[in-house]
């Protein structure tokens, strides 16, 4: 009998041992193939994020880590700006030449111009290549289509162009339901400032304000990290899909377990992308992205702008047009043709030098337009603004008025029915 149950035992056992080694095996291949599948949700700070925020809170006013926050947007922009917050070199006169085509741009760092000087940016391009054009470029690195608008609700005015562009890269979907960007991806581990988001309660777009805006609040994030954590994880997506860190987690089985786990809620039952890549339709980052559009494009028309949206499109949707598959953020454009906004997508600016240049020669760091990629955008847009307003600015009200009958939009924002 004992001897029985000790055969059991150790078949049991070998059959563990199996299995582990199995889950080793498979995460070692995985790693070496597609990356790290194992990667369980921040629970505490890493040292250089105990850095940055020890330097902001105790470093003055005018330090590097007090200058890049902003307690309501969540940071500011990085990079070289003008005093307004526009990425410029010069200053620009509140009162305007009413024979130059004055535009506002708000996005992220692509519409910034990230990773390239300047004068190389599409938006100076773009000045460059017609004097009647005024381009101010109020983009910020990092940002979602979310802060952007908070941001647009900041600088409007005085600053009030005849157009607005709209910019919105092909990833930030995922960023509109989040706060903390670690809880994104490993990729963004140093970065310490939150960010507030909007969320549909009750049928309504609601903002839920910076969860982390103070220097008190920060000092306690500092101090109590293991706790805030889970707190700020609450209202993010990333986080409540994602798995935590457990006493465990040393067995490669049960890191194989939450990696599957974590995999099936992400991409079939709660996903943001489809298994083809594109956006799921089903998902609240989709319906946010959505509503956050509504709201923008309004407000646009509402104080006496013509709204354009800009879709700026990252590396993987250039390898997708390159094999001749569809384009993943397509069920936004098709919302965009079914309420009938106004939009530019960039991905054909690209299209048709694709055969003549590679991804390489139009990127740069972080997937950024090179300074050629960022010229051909900026003589896409040239033709764009000639073709449909022959840059003349008189040629905008008429525009701006018809949208606004179209929408049923008065001269005061108005919520989207």
């Amino acid at each position: 009998m004992q001897r029985a149950i000790l055969i059991r035992v150790l078949v049991f056992v070998l059959f563990y041992v199996f299995l582990e080694l199995l889950a080793l095996a498979t995460l070692t291949i995985t790693s070496k193939t597609v990356g790290d599948i194992y990667r369980p949700n921040p629970s505490e700070l890493n040292k250089n994020q105990d850095n940055i925020l020890e330097a902001f809170i105790t470093g003055p006013d005018g330090s590097t880590a007090r200058a890049l926050q902003d307690p309501i947007l969540g940071w500011k922009p990085f990079g070289e700006n003008n005093s307004a917050g526009m990425r410029d070199n010069r200053e620009y006169p509140v009162n305007r030449d009413r024979n130059i085509l004055r535009i506002s741009a708000f996005g992220d760092s692509f519409t910034f111009g990230s990773d390239v000087p300047l004068e190389d940016s599409w938006g100076q391009q773009l000045m460059a290549l017609n004097s009647s054009i005024q381009l101010f470029n109020f983009g910020a690195g990092a940002y979602g289509l979310d802060q952007a608008y908070l941001r647009y609700k900041r600088h409007k005015l005085p600053f009030r162009g005849d157009m607005v562009f709209i910019g919105y890269m092909s990833e930030n979907i995922q960023r509109h339901v989040s706060v903390w960007r670690p809880f994104i991806s490993p990729a963004h581990r140093d970065f310490i400032f939150t960010k507030p988001r909007y969320k549909i309660i009750d049928g309504n777009l609601v903002l839920l304000p910076n969860p982390i805006a103070s220097i008190d609040e920060h000092r306690r994030f500092r101090e109590r990290d293991t706790l805030v954590i889970p707190e700020i994880g609450k209202d993010d997506y990333h986080y409540q899909q994602g798995y935590n860190r457990g006493p465990l987690d040393y067995s490669p089985l049960v890191r194989l377990s939450k990696s599957f786990v974590g995999l099936v809620r992400k991409r079939l039952l709660n996903p943001i992308f489809e298994y083809n890549g594109t956006y799921s339709t089903r998902s609240e980052a989709f319906e946010v992205t959505k509503r956050i559009f509504d709201e923008f494009y309004r407000e646009v028309l509402a104080e006496g702008s013509l709204p354009i949206i800009l879709i700026f499109p990252e590396p993987a949707d250039e390898e997708r047009s390159r094999e001749g598959r569809g384009k993943r953020y397509q069920p936004l454009l098709d919302y965009f043709e079914q309420v009938g906004y106004k939009y530019v997508d960039l991905q054909e600016a690209i299209k048709p030098v694709e055969s003549k240049y590679s991804i390489a020669d139009l990127r740069v760091d972080w997937g950024h337009f090179s300074p050629l990629g960022n010229k051909i955008i900026a003589e896409y847009l040239a033709r764009y603004l000639i073709d449909r307003f022959s840059l003349d600015p008189t040629n905008v009200s008429p525009a701006v008025q018809a949208e606004k009958t179209r929408l049923r939009i008065g001269n005061a924002k108005i919520t989207p029915e």
